[in-house]
């Protein structure tokens, strides 16, 4: 009778095959895409690992060879690592930049894709195929040791090379990303790739504590390397196939609906602010819907801040400057941090009945309005000016 973690994996490495072929489908209607082409790759060969796990037994005892299932799945695994690398460097560098370190990745997975081949097929199995420990399955929970399988050494230092770059460069791209599904999806492979790293750790907490702590070796070996690196690849297809998978089941919108949600509550305390000092500004109610709620204050913001200009002084600005110079570094921060001030001290002398500011001495420079004016946007720099003024509330 198969085992839980087996059953799972199979689920788990069928609904990784049904990721890569939408990736496939999208590679046939734009064969010219090399990007595509090497990430198609790359699910394809981390999908063929996640098959090999459950088929691991089957397979060598099919074929009479131990840890054939291992090592293709191992190799696979390296596979996928470095046609992943490759997919990475082709986001972060120019063609003619990032060939040459496409090159070198090649290179290297070829190499220890032969070297850990090589290994396997020069070192006697340890059992044989109809040893009770293999066919109880419980061989295929067991780490090998060095002398048994030399190769796994190949495998977790390529794996490990690939995974803390994946780390860095899927943080890196998915923090500029230029849409929400795909930024998300960067941020999966870039947990995916920690779990890898954790999955690593763990196996090799495995080969060397066997003697030192064998109760947590064994609980490791049962329940959580399968565990880990099943999820850990799962979530690497899930956050590679995203911005495919994702707007046809409408997640785009549902992001665009949270991230307007949260937009609104950053901007609450400058809406705040500008409504209490120039109440004339808020049309109330504000729509239930997240993105028009959004657009409503935003609007609200800015017309009270033409309104508020009246009681901004040259010389407010200015006080609010120095002060900033000598707290904060350059930045849109120390930028937004001015503005907060300038606005928070017109609002406080509207509200408290002051007389405007004489016309020659005011009107000092606003970015926000000035850039809303010329057509930019203004929601990321008031999110900015309204944490300001979270942070200094007594502004």
């Amino acid at each position: 009778m198969l085992s839980p973690v087996v059953v799972a994996g199979a689920f788990v490495a069928l609904a990784c095959w049904v990721l890569t072929v939408v990736k496939v489908r999208d590679m046939i209607r734009d064969p010219a895409n090399r990007s595509l082409r090497y990430l198609t790759a790359t699910l394809a060969a981390l999908s063929a690992s996640m098959t090999f796990q459950p088929l691991a037994q089957w397979l060598d005892h099919t074929t009479g060879v131990l840890d054939l299932g291992r090592v293709a799945g191992n190799c696979c695994a390296i596979a996928g690592a470095g046609c992943a690398q490759i997919v990475l460097l082709r986001l972060a560098y120019p063609e003619a930049a990032g060939r040459p370190r496409a090159r070198v990745r090649l290179i290297a997975m070829t190499v220890s894709v032969a070297v850990a081949v090589g290994l396997f097929l020069v070192t006697p199995a340890a059992y044989s195929v109809d040893d009770p420990f293999v066919v109880s399955h419980a061989y295929y929970y067991d780490t090998p040791s060095p002398a048994a399988a030399p190769y796994q050494f190949v495998v977790v230092a390529y794996l490990g090379w690939a995974a803390g770059e994946a780390v860095l460069r899927s943080h890196r791209y998915g923090r500029v990303g230029p849409a929400s599904l795909l930024r998300t999806g960067m941020g999966l492979i870039s947990l995916g790739s920690c779990l890898v790293l954790l999955y690593l750790g763990l196996k090799l907490a495995t080969i060397a504590l066997p003697d030192v702590a064998p109760a947590f070796v064994r609980y490791v070996q049962n329940h959580l390397l399968v565990t880990v690196f099943t999820v850990a690849s799962l979530t690497i297809l899930v956050g590679a196939t995203l911005p495919s998978w994702g707007p046809r089941v409408g997640l785009d919108r549902l992001w665009e609906r949270l991230a307007a949600g949260r937009h609104c509550r950053q901007l609450g305390p400058l809406w705040t602010l500008v409504s209490a000092a120039v109440p004339q500004v808020a049309m109330l109610p504000h729509p239930a819907e997240p993105r028009l709620r959004r657009a409503r204050m935003t609007v609200e913001i800015l017309d009270g801040y033409v309104h508020l200009r009246r009681w901004m002084s040259a010389a407010a600005s200015e006080r609010a400057r120095a002060h900033a110079e000598r707290t904060m570094p350059p930045g849109p921060d120390r930028d937004a941090a001015i503005e907060a001030a300038v606005v928070a001290v017109a609002a406080r002398d509207a509200r408290d009945g002051a007389l405007p500011v004489d016309e020659d001495v005011s009107a000092p420079v606003l970015p926000t309005l000035d850039a809303a004016a010329a057509g930019g946007p203004p929601v990321a720099r008031l999110i900015r000016v309204a944490q300001a003024l979270r942070r200094s509330p007594q502004l």
